[in-house]
């Protein structure tokens, strides 16, 4: 049995392309094409409010944005997996969470996390159809739609 792989390939890219059009609108920073790792400060001290606290959080956002950018541009290339854009996209949802300050942002982020979710699973149930993908993929892509509406409804009920 032959199965042709262009066909697979189109559909992944197509929903990776939608993938990284929701990661670009999360981003919002200008991008200038190189990839920057994120810097650390030189010294940080811990001071009332939490400085240090939000300073790591800041970090762990930027560097996550990096990652979305590599893990997009190296998919592109065919040196990584969709499932990888998909991870490095819910690790900036997870990111962009813990920096929020109100329960809109907050919201607005689930609403984003549910929105690639969504994509994963669309994108899965393409390949499950053309036997390229496994059932069990299927549900997982599933699982994370599901706890991504979960706790969207969770933080509307806050």
């Amino acid at each position: 049995m032959s199965l042709n792989t262009n066909r697979p390939r189109a559909i992944v890219v197509a929903g990776l392309a939608v993938i990284v059009g929701v990661g670009c609108w999360v981003l919002r920073a200008p991008s200038s094409g190189a990839i920057e790792p994120a810097k650390p400060k030189a010294k940080d001290t811990a001071a009332p409010g939490g400085e240090t606290l939000k300073s790591l959080l800041k970090e762990r956002l930027a560097t996550a944005r990096t990652l979305v950018d590599l893990t997009s541009r190296e998919y592109k290339n065919g040196g990584v997996a969709f499932l990888k854009v998909h991870q490095a996209m819910m690790v900036l949802h997870r990111a962009e969470l813990d920096v929020c300050e109100s329960d809109r942002e907050r919201i607005a982020v689930h609403e984003r996390m549910v929105a690639t979710a969504k994509e994963l699973e669309k994108t899965v149930e393409e390949l499950a159809r053309a036997s390229e993908a496994a059932q069990s993929d299927l549900l997982q892509a599933k699982l994370s739609r599901l706890e991504a509406q979960i706790a969207l409804e969770r933080a509307r009920t806050r």
